[in-house]
């Protein structure tokens, strides 16, 4: 072990033991790599030790914290079928605001890829990126049209690490050590007062894993209007006394209002509509599919499908659509206990001036959805969000 490495993994303890801790679980191998650092998607950091030690002191903490966190955080095995570039963007956004946000000074700061970044290339406000997790980010950028900047410095981890497959037993194992390294850093830091920064999103890998469509179908399923409710009921001519029984509410049609100013929309559309429509199956009720952008309309999901691919390409950068006419035509429209879900980005210029609409939507529905490929949007209290990831 180099002098320069055990340097800057006490450095680390020092400034964020947090991360420091993570660190100490990295296996460091020397290999001639074309970048500082990497790593292999599992438990081990590459270091080119000559451009390694061309960097500064504080240069080299974040290098060797930026790929502990790739590994920690699951990179390659959240990656999937995404695009490893636009992924790469991504989860180095949500890193490097990490590192940043802990302490870690670099000089590197003009060429790495931060939120100031991802809003510039994508008209997004630094405040809303900041919140969303990297997979939203994905999202976000897979949505905007953008030139591919080469002089953007981002991690390598995708160029020396093992193939993924997030399903398999060593995916298992990988997953399961980070997990705990997670919770045994996190329980250090605290014991010497230290609060890590954005433990959020670190949290997040230690809750179990639930799909967005098993979400999706229990936010329907078990809305405030379906509740099972007690009744008394004669259940035949010849019992002279009345007996307990039990009565489910009836859902005459489930609204599903379509943003289709999204392009992400479009990507996840059949997938929604596959489980809303298998929804509607069991509760007897009909589908009614509202698709909107500045005006709604009630349409087919073939002539949905039509609308959204007419508009691929012509999204505004970070700008949203009113959704307040789509609101009105839905409050008009459904019947009391009738299902509602919106599928959008969760770009909504109006998101603020629909809360009264969306209140009185929850008031009359038996359940509210609100699915979001991006960004949440503040919703009343009887609302449920899913966010596809």
């Amino acid at each position: 072990m180099g002098d320069e490495i055990s340097a800057a993994r006490g450095a680390l303890i020092a400034i964020a033991p947090f991360i420091g801790s993570l660190l100490l679980k990295c296996r460091v191998v020397y290999e001639d790599i074309d970048a500082p650092a990497a790593n292999d998607g599992d438990r081990t950091l590459f270091i080119n030790q000559q451009l390694f030690n061309e960097l500064k002191p504080k240069d080299r903490l974040f290098v060797l914290a930026h790929e502990t966190l790739h590994l920690a955080l699951l990179s390659k095995q959240r990656q999937g079928d995404r695009d490893h570039y636009l992924w790469n963007l991504a989860t180095d956004c949500v890193i490097n605001y990490i590192l940043i946000k802990s302490g870690l000074d670099t000089g590197l700061s003009s060429s790495i890829v931060t939120p100031q970044t991802i809003s510039r290339i994508t008209g997004v406000s630094e405040y809303d990126i900041v919140t969303m997790t990297a997979e939203q980010i994905y999202n976000l950028i897979a949505r905007s049209s953008f030139v591919l900047n080469p002089h953007i410095g981002m991690c390598s981890h995708d160029k020396y690490a093992k193939p993924s497959n997030s399903n398999g037993e060593g995916a298992n194992e990988t997953e399961n050590f980070w997990k705990a390294a997670i919770a045994e850093a996190y329980n250090y830091s605290k014991s010497i007062g230290h609060d890590p920064a954005g433990i959020d999103v670190f949290f997040k890998l230690l809750k179990p894993k639930i799909n967005w469509r098993t979400l999706l179908r229990q936010a329907i399923v078990h809305g405030n209007g379906l509740q099972i409710i007690s009744t008394w009921k004669k259940v035949h001519r010849k019992i002279p006394m009345d007996i307990p029984g039990n009565i489910r509410l009836t859902v005459s049609n489930i609204w599903t209002l379509v943003d289709t100013s999204g392009s992400m929309v479009g990507e996840h559309l059949d997938q929604v509509m596959t489980e809303v429509f298998s929804i509607s199956r069991s509760l007897h009720a009909r589908v009614r599919l509202v698709a909107w952008d500045t005006e709604p309309y009630e349409m087919n999901l073939n002539e949905v499908k039509r609308e959204i691919e007419k508009k691929r390409g012509k999204v505004k950068g970070g700008g949203g659509t009113e959704i307040s006419p789509a609101l009105d035509f839905l409050l008009k429209k459904m019947r009391n206990n009738d299902g509602v879900v919106i599928l959008s980005d969760g770009f909504i210029s109006d998101e603020y001036k629909c809360q009264p609409r969306l209140e009185n939507i929850s008031v009359k529905s038996s359940t509210a959805v609100f699915v979001t490929t991006v960004k949440p949007i503040p919703l009343p209290e009887k609302w449920r969000l899913v966010a596809i990831s």
